[in-house]
């Protein structure tokens, strides 16, 4: 007789009660995992096999690119709206995919939802090809009757962070070929032009100028050790970056980011923000639950020490708090929002008050990411620019030195 070998899933769901949970379920797969849940009274917003490395929304062989991403969830939105029904539309929208895997993923998904499984659990089956507030918005359009609004929502979602990223490629663009042609240049200067004014300082016993020292004694250290300086300075990132793994070393690198940065951790704070009120403004629109929206939006913030104050939103609503009195609890909130959520929630508007703020956040945002665009090509220009301006004039006032002791 032959036994099925079964896999260890790590899972995070939410219950009907927007009650958070996490924890390691035993399955033959990862459908039989998801079935699981769902009979748990679970609704699965990730779910992966220990030991494999979590799939990035960017797009792998077996994942989605963004922009495929923002294609299926605008299509299938255009098609449910429509009239088209499900099962149907995913066909589709699986042809019109020109990456064969994201085709195949696509086609996995409509062959789930034909047999029987919500879209919901089709889209959590695929490991973390989709984010937490995806899975959790099309749990709530399927479970209120409204797909089609809920993938209209997702659509906005989705958009508004392609724009975004657009923008910020766009915008640094331009500096950073400046940075790397002004690195090129000095890396030039370092290994072949400073070495050849060395070889004829070395000749003459005039006194160099102490600029002049000072360059040839930093090009004399990065022609010895200059190699050694990379590989250390690599592993110093691979350090870091393996450091950030950890999860209390990452929630105090992420509350230092936004409390000890000035300006940037404003930005990134209200980035994640934006995020996290337009996730639970959508949420709250399709008919989700606050509990269960806090649970579902809190998740799909990446600064943990942010996602720490989510959480802590969430369990002191479940309690009976006010969403404003939860928030201003919070110090990594902005008092704004309190503020803004007291008056939405005084109006009973919650969810378009939600929405007016994230798009305030997103304005500013904006704003704030164009003044230091706008600041960083000329403050680039310049420092780089003065460096090897000054590099030059350090060599000339030693070429002059030479002149004076000749004549």
């Amino acid at each position: 007789m032959t036994t099925m070998a079964m896999t260890n899933f790590t899972y995070r769901s939410v219950d009907a009660n927007g009650r958070a949970s996490r924890g390691t379920i035993e399955a033959a797969d990862r459908r039989a995992a998801v079935d699981q849940l769902m009979q748990r009274g679970l609704t699965p917003l990730s779910i992966k096999a220990e030991g494999a490395r979590r799939a990035v929304g960017g797009g792998g062989a077996k994942g989605l690119k963004r922009a495929e991403r923002l294609s299926l969830v605008r299509d299938l939105a255009n098609l449910v709206s429509a009239g088209f029904a499900l099962e149907p539309a995913l066909g589709l929208v699986a042809d019109q995919m020109q990456r064969p895997a994201a085709g195949a993923l696509v086609g996995e998904i409509r062959a789930r939802v034909r047999a029987g499984d919500s879209l919901a659990a089709a889209l959590a089956a695929q490991g973390g090809a989709f984010p937490p507030e995806f899975v959790g918005l099309v749990a709530a359009g399927e479970q209120g009757g409204s797909l089609a609004a809920a993938l209209g929502h997702l659509a906005s979602l989705e958009e508004d962070r392609a724009q975004f990223r657009q923008r910020l490629i766009s915008a640094m663009t331009y500096p950073a070929l400046i940075g790397l042609l002004t690195l090129a240049a000095l890396a030039l200067m370092a290994g072949y032009v400073l070495p050849q004014f060395q070889d004829l300082f070395a000749g003459s016993k005039a006194k160099l100028p102490a600029a002049t020292a000072a360059v040839l004694a930093i090009g004399d250290l990065l022609g010895r050790f200059g190699p050694g300086l990379l590989a250390g300075g690599a592993l110093a990132v691979l350090a870091t970056l393996r450091a950030y793994r950890q999860p209390e070393l990452r929630l105090r690198m992420d509350r230092m980011l936004l409390v000890a940065t000035g300006p940037l951790g404003r930005l990134i704070g209200d980035a994640q923000l934006a995020l996290y009120t337009r996730t639970l403004a959508s949420l709250l629109s399709g008919g989700v639950p606050l509990a269960s929206a806090l649970a579902t939006a809190g998740g799909c913030v990446a600064n943990r020490a942010l996602a720490g104050a989510a959480d802590r939103v969430r369990v002191a609503v479940r309690g009976g708090s006010d969403l404003s009195r939860a928030v201003q609890a919070e110090p990594l909130f902005p008092r704004r929002l309190s503020r803004m959520l007291a008056m939405a929630e005084q109006t009973a508007s919650l969810p378009q008050g939600l929405l007016d703020l994230s798009k305030v956040l997103e304005r500013e945002r904006g704003l704030a990411l164009d003044r230091a665009l706008s600041l960083v090509t000329p403050v680039l220009t310049l420092v780089l620019g003065g460096m090897v301006g000054g590099i030059f004039a350090a060599l000339i006032a030693g070429i002059l030195s030479l002149n004076d002791i000749a004549l």
